[in-house]
């Protein structure tokens, strides 16, 4: 077992006394603080248990620390080191002379949260490390962060919580609003793009190492292409089939696969932690989909990924839209130019608009999708056009004759 160490850790410009033990801690500058009182901080941060009493957690940053360990344990990896993030520059604000990781946690006020936003807005210069320059979604993905952790001190660990349940130092201050941009159709690939890119991740990228992409296409032509040999020409057609999420396809096993059901089941997926009831999420695979997960489930072990590379390793997002991103260019020498900024999760939005456009229910897409009604009716309900038609036409017949009628 790794012992816990006082390291250094460089943030900005800035050198820090930092440890990652018991959910992470700083104990001030180097050069700042002495390294004898760093490593006195450090000592009384280990003493401390993950379960202190009120009495030995009154800093803010000493809530952080527990509520830091609670997501650890209790979210996904990508929400820890977004609230880790958040939490650790929150901790650096000063605050009348005091770093606010050192106030007394029922010391905190909204003029700090407000404080702390104006300053991650501000644009990275002048070697301040806490000016980020931060678009109003990070703003509000930032706050959240803090909201959340003073949440929980005053729910947990119950019945005798951190904070008292009626503690709430944020009531008063408004929510950041990112302006909220409609999905058009313009936004959507539209048929030709698609066709370019499913066509483009067909072929070996291997092939193209030696004279480059553009170059070897316009040497050779489309003849002679070789065929991919990894995975990734399957997953992108059951993307565009099913709209599931990046990482949900990425992460799928043989076991999860019903042939008979023609689903894949997925326990283990992005709303599994955080619902009151887990659900299992079902991905509903079309004849092309079913297929193509038959033909690579055929004869292996349950716990195998049914997507890999050419190596045999999962796919993960970032891979998977590195990849799309070369067969973007690839489509493009072909001769079909796909939009520059195509994420793999551009396929889900392609199939969530489309499904409401074919007139397919609001809660029938909404369960397919692994979603909330609530979500499709924001981002894509514009989409769903069939009731809107249908009052139209019922006031143009009221209407009939009017214009026509004796002047």
């Amino acid at each position: 077992m790794r012992q816990p160490k006082l390291r250094k850790k460089k943030i900005g410009n800035n050198v820090y006394w930092y440890t990652e033990a018991n959910g992470g801690a700083y104990f001030g500058k180097v050069g700042e603080v002495p390294y004898p009182a760093a490593r006195r901080s450090f000592g009384a941060h280990l003493d401390r248990t993950r379960t202190p009493s009120r009495d030995e957690v009154t800093t803010i940053g000493g809530v952080f620390s527990l509520f830091l360990a609670w997501v650890k344990e209790n979210r996904s990896a990508k929400q820890y080191d977004r609230r880790r993030r958040d939490c650790s520059r929150f901790c650096r604000l000063e605050w009348g002379g005091r770093r606010v990781a050192d106030i007394d946690a029922l010391e905190v006020t909204g003029p700090m949260l407000e404080a702390w936003r104006n300053k991650l807005r501000v644009a990275k210069a002048g070697g301040d490390p806490d000016a980020f320059g931060l678009d109003p979604q990070s703003l509000l993905h930032a706050e959240t962060s803090v909201r959340h952790a003073f949440n929980w001190a005053t729910k947990h660990p119950g019945p005798k919580t951190l904070l008292p349940v009626t503690f709430r130092p944020f009531g008063g201050v408004e929510r950041t609003r990112p302006p909220r941009k409609a999905l058009t159709e313009a936004d959507l690939l539209d048929s030709s793009e698609v066709k370019g890119l499913l066509e483009a991740a067909a072929h070996d990228i291997d092939q193209f190492r030696r004279w480059g992409i553009e170059a070897h296409i316009a040497k050779h032509g489309r003849e002679e292409f070789r065929p991919c040999k990894d995975s990734f020409a399957d997953i992108l057609r059951v993307f565009y089939a099913t709209g599931a999420r990046t990482g949900e396809l990425a992460k799928v096993k043989v076991g999860d696969f019903l042939p008979r059901s023609r689903q894949l089941v997925l326990g283990d997926h992005k709303r599994s932690a955080t619902e009151k009831v887990a659900t299992v999420r079902h991905i509903t695979l079309n004849d092309e989909a079913l297929e193509i997960v038959r033909r690579l489930c055929a004869g292996r072990e349950r716990g195998g990924h049914v997507f890999t590379t050419r190596d045999g390793k999962a796919w993960d997002p970032k891979k998977l839209n590195m990849r799309l991103h070369v067969a973007r260019r690839v489509s493009a020498a072909l001769g079909q130019v796909v939009r520059e900024g195509t994420t793999i999760y551009d396929f889900r939005h392609l199939w969530i608009s489309e499904a409401l456009m074919a007139g397919v229910d609001l809660m029938t897409v909404a369960r397919m999708a692994g979603t909330s009604v609530r979500m499709i009716e924001t981002v894509y309900g514009h989409f769903r056009r069939d009731h809107y038609d249908a009052a139209q036409k019922l006031l143009d017949r009221q209407r009939s004759g009017i214009l026509e009628g004796p002047g």
